[in-house]
């Protein structure tokens, strides 16, 4: 009789031990899925990096290719410049005042700079109107050779794109929330 009341207690203890096993698998992927269901009706959704500039009050950090930490920070900067949402007005526009923008936010906030092997196109999940530059799905496209994603300061939470051989324009954008945080959580805990 006791043997019998023991194989039930592991048969059910076992029964609920990969019950457990699998709803944890389940939620651990449905975030992947989420993140794919996201960019699945977009086209241009890498980015061909040379290196990443964080920049800090105190300093810049560069995140070359042989930093451990590279494919993290690319994978959370795809995922927020591929975020952009809709277009800001730019207040980076013009040499000098490009030059001062760009200054204050590199010394005096926090921000990644991307710096891109060469010019490429980005989606985004603004649908295009017409004149624009769109991918195969609708979206409008950005086309820069450089991108900075601004964490912290007067400027949070825009991405700035720099059109391609223009030092003097840059276009502002906005991102989602939920993105962005990731990437400065990262920051901020110094996972890089």
């Amino acid at each position: 009789m006791r043997t019998g009341k023991n194989y039930v207690k592991w048969v059910i203890g076992g029964f609920l031990f990969f019950a457990i096993c699998g709803g944890l698998y389940w939620l651990l992927h449905q975030s992947d899925n989420e993140t794919k269901r996201e960019t699945r009706n977009q086209e241009f959704i890498s980015l061909q990096v040379v290196q990443f500039y964080l920049h800090l009050p105190g300093g810049d950090i560069i995140i070359g290719r042989k930093n451990p930490n590279f494919r993290k920070v690319l994978q959370l900067a795809e995922d927020v410049v591929t975020s952009v949402s809709e277009p800001l007005v730019s207040p980076l526009e013009g040499v000098r005042e490009v030059e001062k923008a760009v200054y204050e936010i590199q010394s005096n906030s926090v921000a990644l700079s991307v710096w891109l092997i060469n010019p490429q196109k980005i989606s985004t999940k603004i649908p295009a109107k017409d004149g624009e530059i769109a991918d195969k799905f609708k979206n409008r496209v950005i086309e820069t050779d450089r991108i900075m994603i601004v964490l912290g300061g007067k400027y949070m939470g825009q991405v700035l794109t720099k059109e391609p051989g223009r030092d003097d324009k840059w276009l502002a954008w906005k991102v989602s929330h939920e993105q962005l945080m990731r990437l400065v959580d990262v920051v901020r805990v110094g996972g890089l």
